[in-house]
């Protein structure tokens, strides 16, 4: 992905959105201190990681969700906050924007409704664009 990142022209406007199966150092503070022990319960092989979402930080990208969340943490995984009683969570999900496309968002949230409850395991990450035609 760097040598992708490299190739594209300075005025570029990427997303890069998905499952990515890490943490985000901006989350850290809203976990407990049993988070790794309650995490390890459901994922013992998978390492606490930020490794994705730091590699894209330090090239730029901005995490749409910390644009508009006030500082506030929002869990996107699991849908039932049961399965992690101390934490209520965490976010695996992200829509990372570079910064020519972070201009353009004018709002983003990760959506918490009775009909996203059932459509996945995973709340989905929602953004708005206002993008005008050059």
């Amino acid at each position: 992905m760097d040598e992708k990142l490299k190739q594209l022209p300075a005025n570029a406007k990427v997303l890069v959105a998905g499952d990515f199966n890490s943490y985000n150092a901006y989350d850290a503070k809203a976990y407990s201190p049993k988070f790794e022990t309650e995490r390890l319960k459901f994922s013992p092989t998978v390492a606490l990681s930020y490794e994705v979402t730091d590699f894209l930080l330090e090239n730029g990208f901005k995490d749409a969700f910390t644009l508009y969340s006030n500082g506030h943490f929002k869990q996107n995984i699991p849908v039932s906050t049961t399965e992690f009683p101390e934490n209520k969570g965490c976010r695996y999900d992200y829509i990372m924007l570079n910064n020519n496309l972070a201009n353009n968002c004018t709002y983003s949230d990760i959506l918490r409704e009775k009909t996203t409850n059932a459509l996945s395991d995973h709340y989905p990450n929602y953004i708005r664009l206002n993008i005008k035609k050059n």
